[in-house]
């Protein structure tokens, strides 16, 4: 899953268009949610293993909301792995 939205790198006359999330970095008691994206040409530049034009770092507004959003799904991802196999909400 990426974005796809043509953006000028740096200023140069040069446009990419595949954003990926590359790391997201959630502090319990931050205000904010800092979210890195891999900016690439376009997919078949990503798919073919070419490395990022750049990454560019927004951060989100960290509501409530969205803060249970992915802590729950993150928890049910753990839950997955074999060695967390029977783990239960508490």
């Amino acid at each position: 899953m990426a974005l796809k939205k043509s953006i000028e790198i740096n200023n140069s006359g040069i446009n990419a268009e595949y954003l990926m999330i590359e790391y997201v970095d959630i502090v319990k008691d931050s205000p904010v949610i800092a979210v890195r994206l891999a900016v690439y040409k376009d997919k078949a530049s990503r798919d073919s293993g070419k490395k990022p034009i750049e990454r560019v770092e927004v951060k989100l507004d960290k509501n409530v909301a969205l803060e249970q959003a992915l802590i729950g799904t993150l928890y049910a991802s753990l839950k997955n792995l074999p060695e967390l196999d029977g783990a239960e909400d508490v």
